[in-house]
């Protein structure tokens, strides 16, 4: 099957019917956003929580030349990314079976489908735990650990890691201090302030923005519908899932980069 993507075609595998996605879903906000960022940086694109390549793709129709990291620990999510890059003859894209975090040990995804996106390694973060009722022991890793001595200068990071953004940003802390990506993040709801799990995620977004602030980062949400961007400084009780990615820009650089996203 074929799909296409910004006027480019590409061949869509089928295994076990993973890869339908691709024909139905384009996210155009995403590629505005790409389109808009990718001029800006110089670097390699890191993907973390690759799961069936829907960032790859887009990457690719918008720049072909920028060199792609992906890291995904679901095994079925892996196996169909290598072959999406291999029908496509994709050059310079690597990708590791490996989901990140800021540790390098085994822990357990949770899953309510074989490659479901909103698989999680905190057992904590869905309030519905009987939903993830599938379970996979996986291997994660510190990104430092893997790309910090490979002379890989990192221009985008991008994590779609369904709670464990802190835990990403704290693994490539060399990175982040060293190169001063560009940080695409996509940070799910907290939904209330008074219960157990709302408290739980909003102690996790507190200390990410934190963590953020403290690399001298300025905070941005991203306006799926116009792909224009809103500063902020703290994130609110919402179920808006149109009001869940954030770009985060190295305040030395905002600025300029705005500007260059403005003109575009």
């Amino acid at each position: 099957m074929h799909t296409r993507i910004h006027n480019k075609k590409y061949e869509i595998p089928v295994i076990n019917e993973i890869g339908y996605y691709h024909l139905l879903s384009q996210e155009e906000w995403f590629l505005k956003i790409l389109e808009k960022i990718i001029p800006c940086v110089h670097g390699a694109f890191v993907d973390a929580g690759m799961n069936i390549g829907q960032t790859m793709l887009k990457l690719n129709a918008v720049n072909s030349s920028v060199q792609y990291i992906g890291f995904e620990p679901n095994p079925a999510c892996n196996y169909y990314c290598k072959k999406l890059i291999e029908k496509n003859n994709f050059v310079n894209y690597t990708i590791y079976p490996v989901g990140l975090f800021d540790k390098n040990e085994i822990l357990t995804l949770s899953l309510d489908m074989d490659i479901a996106s909103g698989a999680s390694v905190l057992p904590d973060f869905r309030k519905l735990k009987s939903r993830y009722k599938y379970h996979q022991q996986v291997p994660v890793f510190s990104g430092d650990d893997i790309l910090f001595n490979k002379e890989i200068r990192i221009g985008i990071i991008k994590a779609d890691v369904e709670g464990v953004e802190l835990e990403v940003m704290k693994g490539m802390k060399k990175i982040i201090e060293r190169d001063k990506p560009v940080i695409i993040l996509e940070i799910l709801p907290y939904y209330d302030s008074v219960s157990e799990n709302g408290r739980y995620r909003k102690g996790r977004m507190d200390a990410l923005l934190a963590f953020l602030k403290t690399m001298s980062y300025a905070f941005f949400r991203i306006n799926e519908k116009t792909a224009e961007m809103e500063a902020f400084e703290e994130l609110e009780t919402h179920s808006d899932m149109a009001q869940t990615n954030f770009l985060f820009l190295p305040k030395k650089d905002a600025a300029v980069i705005l500007r260059k996203i403005n003109d575009v």
